[in-house]
């Protein structure tokens, strides 16, 4: 999370309430990085780990 937070990609909300509640989202940069992210799933899926 700490990598994320040093690109700017999240938004972090904190809720003064008890228990504390945070709510995370995805800034306009950390948006234009979902394709990426749906191409690796995508890979992954096409090539799983052999366990045999």
């Amino acid at each position: 999370m700490a990598v994320l937070n040093l690109l700017v990609l999240p938004i972090r909300k904190e809720y003064p309430q008890v228990p504390p509640k945070v709510k995370y989202t995805l800034s306009d940069k950390g948006k234009t990085f979902v394709p990426i992210i749906n191409a690796m799933c995508g890979w992954g899926r096409a090539y799983p780990i052999n366990d045999s």
